[in-house]
Order: structure tokens, then C-alpha cells, then sequence
């Protein structure tokens, strides 16, 4: 029972931040698709990586947007034997809106995104022959599914919306991944609508370090007072 009070009291502690990196996965089909060999119908999947300590580069009254260049996090595509994996940079992004008027106060939206026109970022495929130069991933969620601006931690995956719904600016919107590749002089893309997802999430090894240092802190005060009552 002591122990378990110390573990209790160590995790309460306000000022320890606990990192991890945050794991979402998802699949579905390619719904349009201007890439040869990419076609429509064409199962896809991806996924991306985040540290929940990524920092903030910028907010509004409903927004945010975080900068994804830890070690760990990427935004990956794969498609008809074909795969497309952005690594972290400076200006791979994390947007958020949430019930944001100018969007739609109904939606909560999360955006990860990265473009080479950036002049940075990290891009590698195994397509031949084009350029492999923009990579996004957008998911809509109901008003749940963005508790605040934080970065999401944990993700939840309960509340993210998969199928088209009615978007205020007009039309339908979707949860889906969207690649650009380029010629050098036309643009090439594909694009699909998610119907699966995970997440998942793993503290890091200085998370671990942290936490048992600290109980063994409490511990060793533990015995202290034990011997000198």
C-alpha cells in the first residue's frame, strides 16, 4: 500500500511533463487518382508520428499549429506498391482547428502537412520517374474530438469522423491523405478517404528514467522516516 501511495503521489507531482511519441495509423481507398499506376480503388495505407512535446509555432482564438521535428515523427503513404514517407524538418506541420467559425463551428479538424515549395523538409519515394514533392493527411472529428489547442495526447480516435460529411464552406469533406508528385513541369496527384484508424502511444526512454528516479527518490524518503519514527 505504501508503495502504491508513492506512486500515486509521484504521478501528481504538476511539474513533471511526460513525453511519448504518438502513433496513428489508418487505411482506405484511393478515390481520385492522376498518378500512373495509382489507381482509383487502389487500397492505401499510412499513417504519422508525433512527439506530445513537439512545440507550438503559433496560435489563434481556435487555433494551433505545432512544428513536428523530433527524431521520431513522419508522415508516410503507401499505395499500390509505391511508398511516400516525409521525415521530420522545421516546417513539417500540425495544424488544429477547433470549432473554429471561420472553418466550421461544428468540426474539430487536425492537418499534418508538409510541402518541398517550404524550401525544407525531408522527402524520399520509390515511385519513378516524378518528383515526390507534397504530403498531407487532414482528419475531421466531431466537437469532441479536439479537447483543447494542446497537442492531442492521447489521440482519439473515438470521435475522428470517417466518410464524407457537410462542410460550412460548401460541399462535403472527408478524413483523408492527399500526395503530390511533380514532373517539373505538371503536377500529378492522389488522394483517398480513410476507413480505418488506430493510434497509439509510447513513452520515451527518458519518460521511463524519469519516473523511476523519482520513485525511487520517494522510496529511499520513505525508509527515512520509517527508520526515524
Amino acid at each position: 500500500m505504501k508503495n502504491l501511495a508513492i506512486i500515486v503521489c509521484l504521478l501528481a507531482v504538476p511539474h513533471l511533463t511526460f513525453a511519448g511519441t504518438v502513433t496513428v495509423s489508418y487505411s482506405g481507398l484511393v478515390q481520385f487518382s492522376s498518378v500512373p499506376n495509382i489507381l482509383v480503388g487502389t487500397p492505401f495505407t499510412g499513417g504519422f508520428k508525433y512527439n506530445t512535446t513537439d512545440p507550438l509555432a503559433g496560435a489563434g482564438a481556435n487555433s494551433a499549429a505545432y512544428r513536428l521535428f523530433d527524431l521520431a515523427d513522419n508522415l508516410t503513404l503507401s499505395a499500390g506498391g509505391f511508398t511516400f514517407v516525409v521525415g521530420p524538418s522545421i516546417s513539417l506541420g500540425m495544424l488544429l482547428l477547433n470549432q473554429d467559425p471561420s472553418f466550421d463551428p461544428n468540426i474539430d479538424y487536425l492537418a499534418i502537412e508538409q510541402s518541398v515549395s517550404s524550401s525544407t523538409g525531408n522527402f524520399s519515394s520509390n515511385y519513378p520517374g516524378l518528383t515526390f514533392t507534397q504530403s498531407s493527411i487532414q482528419i475531421i472529428g466531431n466537437t469532441n474530438f479536439l479537447k483543447s489547442l494542446n497537442i492531442p495526447d492521447p489521440f482519439d480516435i473515438a470521435d475522428v469522423t470517417l466518410g464524407a460529411v457537410p462542410y460550412a464552406g460548401g460541399g462535403f469533406i472527408s478524413t483523408s491523405p492527399q500526395v503530390f508528385l511533380s514532373d517539373g513541369s505538371n503536377f500529378y496527384a492522389f488522394s483517398g478517404d480513410v476507413t480505418s484508424i488506430q493510434a497509439s502511444e509510447a513513452p520515451e526512454p527518458q519518460t521511463w528514467l524519469l519516473l523511476w528516479t523519482g520513485l525511487a527518490v520517494l522510496m529511499a524518503k520513505s525508509r527515512m522516516q520509517g527508520r526515524g519514527a
